[in-house]
Protein backbone atom coordinates (compact mmCIF):
# COMPACT_ATOMS: atom_id res chain seq x y z
CA UNK A 1 0.00 0.00 0.00
CA UNK A 2 1.34 3.41 -0.83
CA UNK A 3 2.92 5.40 2.44
CA UNK A 4 0.06 8.82 2.15
CA UNK A 5 -2.64 6.12 2.07
CA UNK A 6 -5.36 6.61 4.62
CA UNK A 7 -8.84 6.67 5.42
CA UNK A 8 -9.24 2.38 4.65
CA UNK A 9 -12.55 1.31 3.40
CA UNK A 10 -13.82 -2.63 2.97
CA UNK A 11 -15.70 -3.61 -0.15
CA UNK A 12 -19.23 -5.19 0.44
CA UNK A 13 -17.72 -8.77 0.24
CA UNK A 14 -14.40 -8.17 2.48
CA UNK A 15 -11.78 -8.70 -0.46
CA UNK A 16 -10.84 -5.22 -1.20
CA UNK A 17 -10.29 -1.95 0.55
CA UNK A 18 -10.48 1.28 -1.35
CA UNK A 19 -8.78 3.91 -0.01
CA UNK A 20 -7.27 8.20 -0.46
CA UNK A 21 -3.43 8.56 -1.76
CA UNK A 22 -2.77 12.08 0.18
CA UNK A 23 -0.75 13.29 -3.34
CA UNK A 24 -2.92 10.89 -6.39
CA UNK A 25 -6.69 10.23 -5.21
CA UNK A 26 -8.54 6.75 -4.73
CA UNK A 27 -7.09 3.49 -4.71
CA UNK A 28 -8.82 0.11 -4.46
CA UNK A 29 -6.27 -2.95 -3.44
CA UNK A 30 -6.57 -6.49 -2.17
CA UNK A 31 -5.98 -6.98 1.45
CA UNK A 32 -2.74 -8.11 1.08
CA UNK A 33 -1.43 -4.83 -1.19
CA UNK A 34 -1.99 -7.41 -4.90
CA UNK A 35 -3.85 -5.48 -7.53
CA UNK A 36 -3.71 -1.53 -6.74
CA UNK A 37 -5.53 -0.28 -8.98
CA UNK A 38 -6.02 3.84 -9.32
CA UNK A 39 -9.36 5.11 -9.89
CA UNK A 40 -9.44 6.86 -13.05
CA UNK A 41 -10.24 10.74 -12.75
CA UNK A 42 -9.97 10.70 -8.65
CA UNK A 43 -7.93 13.47 -7.17
CA UNK A 44 -6.52 14.99 -4.49
CA UNK A 45 -9.81 16.88 -3.52
CA UNK A 46 -11.89 13.56 -3.51
CA UNK A 47 -12.82 12.36 -0.23
CA UNK A 48 -13.95 8.99 -0.01
CA UNK A 49 -17.75 8.01 1.63
CA UNK A 50 -18.50 3.89 1.59
CA UNK A 51 -18.23 1.62 -1.23
CA UNK A 52 -22.17 1.02 -3.36
CA UNK A 53 -23.52 -2.94 -2.22
CA UNK A 54 -22.53 -3.83 -6.05
CA UNK A 55 -18.71 -3.52 -4.95
CA UNK A 56 -18.27 -1.88 -8.27
CA UNK A 57 -18.69 2.10 -7.23
CA UNK A 58 -17.61 4.19 -4.66
CA UNK A 59 -19.73 6.57 -2.84
CA UNK A 60 -17.24 9.84 -2.71
CA UNK A 61 -17.38 13.82 -2.61
CA UNK A 62 -15.63 16.54 -4.26
CA UNK A 63 -15.34 20.08 -3.08
CA UNK A 64 -16.87 22.40 -5.51
CA UNK A 65 -17.62 26.16 -5.95
CA UNK A 66 -21.23 25.57 -4.00
CA UNK A 67 -19.71 23.14 -1.31
CA UNK A 68 -18.80 18.99 -1.88
CA UNK A 69 -20.65 17.62 -4.45
CA UNK A 70 -21.71 13.97 -4.39
CA UNK A 71 -20.86 11.41 -6.63
CA UNK A 72 -20.63 8.07 -7.40
CA UNK A 73 -17.99 6.71 -9.30
CA UNK A 74 -17.26 3.13 -11.19
CA UNK A 75 -13.97 1.89 -9.61
CA UNK A 76 -12.51 0.25 -13.09
CA UNK A 77 -13.63 3.54 -15.20
CA UNK A 78 -13.99 6.35 -13.21
CA UNK A 79 -17.24 7.19 -14.99
CA UNK A 80 -19.22 9.37 -12.02
CA UNK A 81 -22.23 10.08 -11.64
CA UNK A 82 -23.13 13.74 -10.12
CA UNK A 83 -26.02 13.35 -7.75
CA UNK A 84 -26.24 16.48 -5.14
CA UNK A 85 -24.24 19.71 -3.83
CA UNK A 86 -24.13 19.42 -0.02
CA UNK A 87 -23.48 23.03 1.71
CA UNK A 88 -20.40 21.69 3.59
CA UNK A 89 -16.76 22.86 1.93
CA UNK A 90 -15.23 20.83 4.61
CA UNK A 91 -16.05 17.23 2.53
CA UNK A 92 -19.61 16.83 4.36
CA UNK A 93 -18.98 13.89 6.20
CA UNK A 94 -20.73 11.57 3.91
CA UNK A 95 -21.67 7.72 5.06
CA UNK A 96 -24.02 6.11 3.18
CA UNK A 97 -26.85 3.75 4.20
CA UNK A 98 -25.86 -0.12 3.87
CA UNK A 99 -28.24 -0.40 1.21
CA UNK A 100 -26.71 2.16 -0.66
CA UNK A 101 -29.89 4.04 -0.93
CA UNK A 102 -29.65 6.75 1.41
CA UNK A 103 -26.73 8.78 2.77
CA UNK A 104 -26.48 10.85 6.31
CA UNK A 105 -24.38 14.04 5.85
CA UNK A 106 -23.05 17.21 7.74
CA UNK A 107 -24.66 20.36 6.01
CA UNK A 108 -24.84 24.45 6.75
CA UNK A 109 -28.41 24.78 8.51
CA UNK A 110 -29.95 27.72 6.87
CA UNK A 111 -30.02 30.88 9.12
CA UNK A 112 -27.93 28.64 11.91
CA UNK A 113 -24.51 29.38 12.60
CA UNK A 114 -23.40 25.57 11.98
CA UNK A 115 -24.21 22.78 10.95
CA UNK A 116 -26.95 20.02 11.02
CA UNK A 117 -26.96 16.20 10.18
CA UNK A 118 -29.27 15.11 7.37
CA UNK A 119 -30.11 12.15 5.71
CA UNK A 120 -31.28 11.93 2.09
CA UNK A 121 -31.82 9.51 -0.73
CA UNK A 122 -28.66 8.97 -2.87
CA UNK A 123 -30.23 11.53 -6.12
CA UNK A 124 -30.38 14.07 -3.38
CA UNK A 125 -34.39 14.10 -2.83
CA UNK A 126 -36.56 13.89 0.81
CA UNK A 127 -33.29 15.55 2.51
CA UNK A 128 -34.67 15.83 6.08
CA UNK A 129 -33.30 17.18 9.39
CA UNK A 130 -35.59 16.65 12.27
CA UNK A 131 -35.64 17.56 15.61
CA UNK A 132 -38.66 18.17 17.38
CA UNK A 133 -38.26 16.11 20.74
CA UNK A 134 -41.03 13.95 20.23
CA UNK A 135 -39.78 10.82 18.61
CA UNK A 136 -42.65 9.71 16.90
CA UNK A 137 -43.48 13.19 15.53
CA UNK A 138 -39.57 12.76 13.97
CA UNK A 139 -40.26 9.22 12.70
CA UNK A 140 -43.75 10.49 11.08
CA UNK A 141 -42.13 13.70 9.74
CA UNK A 142 -39.33 11.82 8.31
CA UNK A 143 -41.22 9.18 6.33
CA UNK A 144 -43.35 11.88 4.48
CA UNK A 145 -40.12 13.76 3.81
CA UNK A 146 -39.15 10.09 2.29
CA UNK A 147 -41.82 8.82 0.83
CA UNK A 148 -42.98 12.05 -0.27
CA UNK A 149 -39.75 12.95 -1.86
CA UNK A 150 -39.43 16.69 -0.82
CA UNK A 151 -36.58 18.42 1.76
CA UNK A 152 -38.00 18.75 5.29
CA UNK A 153 -36.16 21.07 7.64
CA UNK A 154 -37.74 21.00 11.00
CA UNK A 155 -36.70 22.04 14.52
CA UNK A 156 -38.56 22.49 17.50
CA UNK A 157 -37.71 23.72 21.27
CA UNK A 158 -40.58 24.35 23.94
CA UNK A 159 -43.21 23.38 26.26
CA UNK A 160 -42.66 18.79 24.62
CA UNK A 161 -45.23 17.92 27.38
CA UNK A 162 -49.05 18.02 26.67
CA UNK A 163 -51.18 16.92 29.62
CA UNK A 164 -54.80 15.39 29.71
CA UNK A 165 -56.72 16.99 32.67
CA UNK A 166 -60.05 15.94 32.59
CA UNK A 167 -62.02 13.38 30.58
CA UNK A 168 -65.47 14.58 30.51
CA UNK A 169 -68.02 11.41 29.22
CA UNK A 170 -70.13 13.08 26.30
CA UNK A 171 -73.83 13.96 27.12
CA UNK A 172 -76.40 13.98 24.64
Amino acid sequence: MPENAYHPLWSPDGERLAFVDSRDGLYTARLDGSELHKVPNSGVSTFLAGWLPDGKHLIVTELGAEGSVLKTVDVQTGAAAEHFTIDNRKGGFVLPAPDGERVAFSEMVFGQPGYGLFVANLDGSGKHAIDTGIGFLDHMLAQIAVHGLFDLDVTARGDLHSYVTALEPWTF
